[in-house]
Order: structure tokens, then C-alpha cells, then sequence
């Protein structure tokens, strides 16, 4: 079972007066003319190819997964490989400023790596604009994104190792019913490899990470099997199993009884 969880909020960051102006995807990086000047923040995130960011005498990579933010009043340069695509939040407001600083994004530090979790979400979410939810889909989008870049306090505190984990656990959370995942694509997720990303989960949380995607699976299977959810091949391709008699071999490993067996206790 899930144990309940309650989170009390700290003083909350100000963040009242941003405003968000444009969410686009820009698939024609061609088309984009060099250099570029902009009066207003913005946020991008790569979603194929590689490039070189240039601001003044400074020089960024830019692959898959990384986010890099612009400020107004700058004048910016990219090259970039012919496949190069990216997403990216135009946004304003007086308070932004310190809210990037807590993070160390400034315009000599504009770049941070390894958010190709994130892509899926931004790409849903763009899916889902319209004249009447687009201010809220696209400030959800900025806050989200922000959330998962570390202020100094908790950098200060945490080990780059400790900040994968944090974010291994987040994605799996959320992805754990999808029957493709596997600890490869994980890393290609987070462009590490397999290995790594594996031992550090391992070292860290004390499970393997193949573990630790069954370990929610069983439980989200005894929530359905509780709520009489039927029949058991369903449940499994609901939790993510694409083959039932391997689920019902975890689930037994797990729980000690088969789901049906687990079914019948329930009903008794």
C-alpha cells in the first residue's frame, strides 16, 4: 500500500508577475536569422541535433536535453547541425530575474543540461495550447521546468549523482506503466549510459532500477485488484507488463501469492 505523504509549503518565490508570450516549436532552425536579438526572456529546449551557442566572446554546447535561457538586451548566435529542433517559452516579468539568479542562470551561465526527461512534456503540452488555456499551459509549462533546475541551497547540499537520482525517481513516477521502458532508454533519456545510470541509481537507493519499475508496478496492481479491477491480464497491461504470466511470476515474488490468489483473499 502507499503510505500518505504531506508536504507543508515553504514561503513561496514570487513569481506573480510572469508573464508568458509565446510557446513554439521551431522545427526550421534554418529559417532562423543569425544573429538574434531579443527584448524579452526566453527559455529553450533542444530536442534533436547538436550546436554551438555564442553570446559575445562565450561558447555553449547544445545537445539533446539541454535548456538554455536568453535575456533581453543580448544579442545571440547559434550554429547548429541541419537536424537541429527545439521548443522554446518567450516570458516576461520584474521578478524572473531573482528567481534565476537563486538558480545561477545568468547570461554568462545561461545553460543547463540533461533535461531530456522533460521533452515528452513540453511537446504534450504544446499539443494542447488553445485560445483559452494558453496562459496556463504555457506558465505551467516555464514553472514546471524551473522547478527541476536546483537553487543554490540545494546545490550547495546535493552531489551531481544525488540531483540524477532525484531525477531518475521523478521520471520512472511517472512513466513506470509504459510497457517499453527499459533502463537503456532511461539513460539515452538522460544521455548517460546504462552502466551509469544504473550503478549510481543502485548505490543510491540500494534497489536496481529494474526493481524499483516492478516494485510500483505491484503496487499499483494491488490498488486495482482492491478496487476489483478485472481480469488479471488486464491489470497487468494497466501496470505496464506486457506479458501476463511474467507479471503474475513478480507479483507472487512480491507479495507471496498469485494476483488471483490475492483477488480471492480481498473478496473473502
Amino acid at each position: 500500500m502507499d503510505k500518505s505523504i504531506c508536504s507543508f509549503m515553504p514561503d513561496k518565490e514570487n513569481n506573480h508577475n510572469i508573464r508568458t508570450l509565446r510557446f513554439v516549436y521551431e522545427t526550421e532552425f534554418k529559417a532562423l536569422s543569425q544573429p538574434f536579438f531579443l527584448k524579452t526572456y526566453s527559455v529553450h529546449l533542444i530536442t534533436e541535433g547538436r550546436g554551438i551557442l555564442k553570446i559575445n566572446s562565450l561558447r555553449f554546447s547544445l545537445e539533446r536535453g539541454t535548456l538554455f535561457f536568453c535575456f533581453p538586451g543580448c544579442t545571440y548566435e547559434i550554429e547548429a547541425s541541419d537536424d537541429f529542433r527545439y521548443i522554446y517559452i518567450d516570458f516576461i516579468g520584474a521578478d524572473i530575474v531573482k528567481m534565476l539568479e537563486n538558480r545561477s542562470i545568468t547570461v554568462g551561465n545561461p545553460i543547463c543540461g540533461n533535461f531530456s526527461y522533460l521533452i515528452d512534456f513540453w511537446k504534450t503540452s504544446i499539443k494542447r495550447v488553445t485560445i483559452h488555456n494558453a496562459h496556463f499551459v504555457t506558465e505551467s509549462v516555464l514553472l514546471n521546468t524551473i522547478s527541476y533546475i536546483s537553487t543554490k541551497e540545494e546545490e550547495a547540499g546535493k552531489s551531481n549523482a544525488d540531483a540524477l537520482v532525484e531525477a531518475l525517481t521523478e521520471y520512472i513516477d511517472i512513466h513506470y506503466k509504459d510497457a517499453d521502458i527499459t533502463v537503456q532508454k532511461i539513460a539515452e533519456r538522460f544521455s548517460y549510459s546504462a552502466k551509469y545510470v544504473s550503478s549510481v541509481f543502485k548505490k543510491k537507493m540500494n534497489i536496481s532500477l529494474n526493481k524499483y519499475i516492478n516494485q510500483l508496478r505491484i503496487q499499483y496492481a494491488i490498488r486495482l485488484l482492491e478496487n476489483n479491477v478485472t481480469p488479471v491480464s488486464y491489470i497487468s497491461t494497466l501496470c505496464g507488463f506486457s506479458d501476463p504470466l511474467y507479471f503474475s511470476k513478480v507479483f507472487r515474488r512480491k507479495m507471496g501469492m498469485s494476483p488471483s490468489a490475492y483477488l480471492k483473499n480481498i473478496k473473502k
